[in-house]
């Protein structure tokens, strides 16, 4: 992928710098097939051991300065992996790892797909956390020169202290006002968007959903920085207004079904977006909402109050139009550089003509958060990548695209407590193991590799890497065991990725019959599970087959049923 400093808002490369020792870098590995890359891994750790000459940046560049020509030789086979740590041994410890056939805590793996097109996600509520911005701010110097204008870009805007939010700062004003929130996700968006831009991810399309649009079209250059940031604060100070006065559920239920049991409450709810086939949102009056919640819970449910205190994408939004449209006649929106996606209208929109009026309806009308991604698979796009401080759509992505019977990832950035640089460059290995190609070298500006030559990749197939991504072989051994042991292989599998996923380390020894939620899993983490069990089996998984088996038990048997092709 190739860097586009013409791109967007704050898209410059760091300045050059000394990498410190105690600075997590990434290793990048690729071979033909899982044997291959188990075999690569081996080469390195030894070659790692008997060099201890060589510091771990220059390792990494030269890593990945090597790992073109061996993707080029792996070919349709290859299988790639990077290992994300900040000092010698843990590299040591994960290659170990991974030479196993393993997986752990900075260890990512994946094989290559064919559309190596991504499309940046930027969602609306719901992603904020206290302190979210702090590590970046110290560690990335695109993130800090970025967050820093717009910062400068908002503060004609509101009467608070943005930096005094993002730091934290006892007595700034919480992140549970609207009016907060938003102006503040903005400045994180926009400044995360540049640290993938600064890497050379630049996206092929940009989609945002509900005030999320505002950062995306920002983003795609179809509002100036300063145009955004202030669209940003006049849109949250509307949604201000009414808070206190009603509230947000998201359902797990087809939007139909919730459609009929609004219908019921005699104009109290509306539909307020529907993000997948089983991801809606509801709002209105704060006791129906409550009401809806008890009803839900009785039946077994899954729903939940979103925490924002507003009545979001409802009738009630009604009474903040005039303020709206009076407060926004600065706006020059102009044409964006990048194809923009819009669950106002459920699709490709002219960001020249966003004006007033439809960032009215952006505030007051159903998302269709789903529309804009079916449109968007449709037309071919397969990776997803959720600029956002915490995940808050991916899940509902991956379940867009496996209701069409469609493969496509959704990766997060970074998320709720885990804002660290580590963090990042994990999400950046994610991404490189699913195909694109970030421009590692910038990671590793003004390291020299001074003359440190790898020993030659492995290029050519070894015993088992004619099974590329291990789908074959593995159901075979599977189908060979004996019903005892493919319950115990099963299960073993489950609690040693849950382990990794929770980051327990305790394998096997994770209790069975728990459920996932009691085990430390999250809604990420659940999705995280799904995707490191279809990589390990070549299965295609459900997204939600973690929340609807919620014990490792249960996923178990889902996944023997799976092999053997069982009814389920």
């Amino acid at each position: 992928m190739t860097h586009d400093s013409e791109y967007g808002i704050g898209g410059s490369r760091p300045a050059s710098r000394q990498v410190r020792p105690a600075v997590p870098v990434p290793w990048i590995l690729s071979g033909p097939g899982l044997a291959g890359l188990r075999a690569r891994a081996a080469q390195v750790r030894d070659f790692v051991a008997d060099h201890a000459e060589y510091g771990i940046e220059e390792i990494g560049l030269s890593l990945a300065l090597d790992g073109g020509t061996a993707d080029a030789a792996d070919g349709a086979g290859s299988m790639r992996a990077a290992l994300v740590a900040a000092d010698r041994d843990a590299f040591l410890g994960q290659l170990d790892v991974l030479a196993q056939g393993g997986t752990g805590p900075g260890v990512v793996t994946g094989k290559p797909a064919g559309d190596q097109r991504v499309v940046f996600v930027f969602p609306g509520h719901g992603g904020q956390w206290a302190g979210m911005a702090r590590e970046l701010r110290e560690s990335s110097a695109v993130f800090r020169e970025t967050m820093r204008r717009c910062v400068e870009a908002i503060t004609p805007f509101i009467d608070w202290s943005l930096d005094d939010v993002l730091n934290d700062v006892p007595g700034a004003p919480g992140l549970d006002r609207v009016d907060v929130a938003q102006p503040a996700l903005f400045a994180m968006m926009v400044s995360l968007a540049a640290m993938w831009r600064s890497h050379g991810v630049v996206p092929a399309a940009i989609v945002g959903q509900s005030v999320g649009e505002i950062a995306a079209v920002t983003v795609a250059g179809g509002l100036s920085l300063t145009d955004g940031a202030h669209l940003v604060a006049v849109w949250s100070q509307a949604e201000a207004r009414l808070q206190g006065r009603g509230d947000v559920a998201a359902v797990s239920l087809p939007a139909g079904q919730v459609r009929e049991r609004i219908a019921r409450r005699g104009g109290q709810l509306d539909l307020a977006g529907i993000n997948g086939p089983r991801s809606v949102l509801v709002s209105g009056d704060s006791r129906a909402v409550e009401e809806l919640l008890l009803e839900l819970a009785a039946e077994g449910v899954r729903a939940r109050k979103v925490p924002m205190g507003s009545p979001s994408h409802s009738r009630q939004m009604d009474e903040v139009e005039e303020f709206l449209l009076d407060n926004l006649r600065f706006l020059a929106p102009r044409a964006a550089r990048v194809p923009c996606y819009s669950s106002t209208t459920g699709g490709e929109v002219d960001t020249a003509r966003l004006d007033a009026a439809y960032w009215y309806r952006n505030l007051r009308q159903t998302m269709r958060f789903d529309s804009a991604i079916r449109e968007l698979t449709e037309s071919g796009h397969r990776l997803f990548v959720e600029v956002s401080p915490h995940p808050v759509l991916t899940l509902a992505v991956q379940e867009i695209a496996a209701d069409q019977g469609i493969d496509a990832r959704a990766l997060d950035t970074i998320r709720r407590g885990e804002g660290s640089l580590s963090r990042y460059l994990l999400a950046l290995s994610r991404l490189h193991v699913c195909g694109p190609r970030p421009d590692w070298r910038t990671v590793f500006a003004g390291v020299e590799v001074k003359g440190l030559k790898l020993p030659a990749s492995v290029t050519t197939l070894v015993p088992g890497s004619a099974q590329g991504d291990g789908d074959t072989s593995w159901a075979g051994q599977v189908l060979s065991m004996s019903a005892w042991e493919r319950e115990r292989h099963l299960l073993a599998l489950v609690t040693a990725l849950t382990a990794d996923v929770t980051g327990t380390r305790q394998g096997g020894e994770l209790p069975s019959g728990r459920d996932f939620k009691a085990l430390g899993l999250d809604s990420i983490g659940a999705l995280e599970l799904r995707n490191r069990l279809s990589e390990a089996t070549g299965l295609k998984l459900p997204a939600t087959i973690v929340f609807d088996h919620p014990t490792p038990a249960s996923l178990a048997g889902r996944l023997r049923a799976e092999v053997l092709g069982e009814e389920t």
